[in-house]
């Protein structure tokens, strides 16, 4: 059932203001430097939570499916509405400088919709299609609206059974996915305990202090909207392990999970890109045709001393590395062994990391300007992939007061060459989600390393 289309139909949409006024002192929120140079799109994710009854301290409801699906939404708008006034800035708009936010209060934007099949079919082998589940989110993720229009929507997608889906967008130009993770476990506390823990931080401006000008030198025009598409690819644990185990090496005695995934995917980007160039040039050429593997970074724990986990804004620096096409040959057929590839590219990986350290270790303004000269530079590139991992964000902890959700996913972007690594249901695995070019996709499947250790968009319900 999976495999087949499903329909959303809009029920209604509302406004969602934050329950008390933004006090007059906080009604302009700096941009930063960082937050300039995000692209101009909505952070996309859905969380999945079957049909249960909420039965708690405060609430006892009836086990009636349309009185429990009354509650959650009403519960959801509620908790929203006090949440908002903790992360005011999501209320707000982004005035025309692109500078500033104006904390007006506004309000974020909120849809409620219904899904013609039981949760339980859709996410049945095959796992729905990554531009599916486009449907579940209330803003194409690509939207100028990221920067000129509502910074946050919000779609509660009801199934055929009960179950409920949250489609949460929010801005990239306002925050990173450690501040959509943190606004997702504040809202699920309020929802459930009305407490929270710690409030959020909006000052990375202090630390970042934005420049005219210089909202059109982010990522926008090196990630061309184009038809692509999105694949999702299951790295589990067992396999993980083994690919740790053979990417050890003197250099780097314990790779992560993170480091050896994100290699793999590096190695077969190089892979697609030489069998898409092959033929073109002579082994004799003296060109060069670089790829470069970009990997994203939360800073708050890189920088000396670290940034407090609760500062909102795009904390997000990084690093990258390239190869020569024509003359490396680590993506050669005959270097399929991960033993010959993945373990240079963990080292590499590694490598990157620590040098970023050491730059942020002299200072925040001297890490920040080693990233943007190193931004600039990439332009040059004949092909870029930019990695983000989100492993170890509390997405699957969000409990609303009806449980912990059943899975956690992405959308589909209409950009190219963007990998984004999500934790797998078991907080072991890895699901890497990557948007290719459609004349990429067969390359990349057909890779002997990618089919050893990831399964293809395996079931959801398993």
């Amino acid at each position: 059932m999976g495999g087949e289309t499903f329909n959303v139909e809009i029920v209604q949409r509302e406004r969602i203001k934050p329950s008390s006024p933004t006090p007059q002192d906080l009604r302009i929120h700096e941009l930063s430097i960082l937050d300039q140079l995000a692209l101009v799109i909505y952070i996309p994710i859905i969380l999945f939570y079957p049909r249960r009854t909420i039965d708690d301290k405060r609430h006892h409801y009836s086990n009636c499916v349309n009185n429990n699906i009354d509650m959650i939404i009403y519960s959801l708008k509620s908790s929203l509405s006090k949440t908002l006034t903790l992360f005011y800035p999501l209320a707000g708009r982004i005035k025309q400088d692109y500078t500033v936010v104006e904390c007006n209060d506004e309000g974020a934007e909120l849809t409620e919709a219904r899904v013609d099949h039981p949760m339980s079919e859709i996410l049945e082998r095959p796992a729905p299609d990554p531009e599916a589940l486009r449907k579940l989110l209330a803003v194409d993720v690509e939207s100028k609206e990221a920067s000129d229009g509502a910074l946050l929507h919000v779609q509660i997608n009801v199934f055929a059974c009960g179950g409920t889906a949250i489609g949460v967008s929010l801005s990239h130009k306002v925050a990173d996915a450690s501040t959509l993770s943190m606004f997702i476990s504040t809202w699920a506390a309020t929802a459930k305990l009305n407490h929270i823990e710690a409030l959020p931080e909006f000052s990375s401006a202090s630390l970042f202090p934005a420049r005219h000008g210089h909202h059109q030198l982010g990522l926008n025009k090196e990630l061309a909207r184009e038809k692509c598409l999105m694949r999702r690819y299951v790295f589990d644990a067992s396999n993980i392990a083994i690919l740790k185990a053979k990417s050890a090496s003197s250099s780097v005695e314990s790779p992560t999970r993170v480091e050896v995934v994100s290699a793999v995917i590096w190695k077969c980007a190089l892979g697609v890109s030489r069998a898409k160039f092959r033929g073109k040039y002579s082994s004799s050429s003296t060109n060069s045709i670089y790829v470069q593997f970009r990997q994203d970074v939360n800073i708050r724990r890189r920088t000396s001393p670290p940034l407090p986990e609760i500062l909102a804004g795009n904390l997000v620096g990084s690093f990258s590395a390239k190869h020569d096409l024509l003359r490396d040959h680590i993506a050669d057929d005959d270097h399929d062994d991960p033993d010959d590839g993945v373990q240079v590219l963990v080292s590499e990986l590694r490598k990157g990391i620590e040098e970023m350290k050491e730059d942020y270790s002299k200072g925040i303004i001297f890490g920040s300007e080693k990233m943007l000269k190193a931004l600039k530079e990439s332009r040059k590139y004949d092909h870029v992939v930019n990695c983000s991992s989100w492993c170890g964000f509390k997405f699957y902890e969000a409990d609303f007061g009806w449980g912990l959700p059943f899975w956690v996913s992405l959308a589909s972007v209409a950009m190219k060459n963007i990998v984004v690594l999500l934790d797998a249901r078991d907080g072991k695995g890895i699901e890497a989600w990557l948007t290719l070019g459609e004349d990429d996709v067969a390359l990349l499947e057909s890779n002997e390393v990618l089919r050893a250790f990831a399964t293809f968009n395996p079931s959801v319900v398993s």
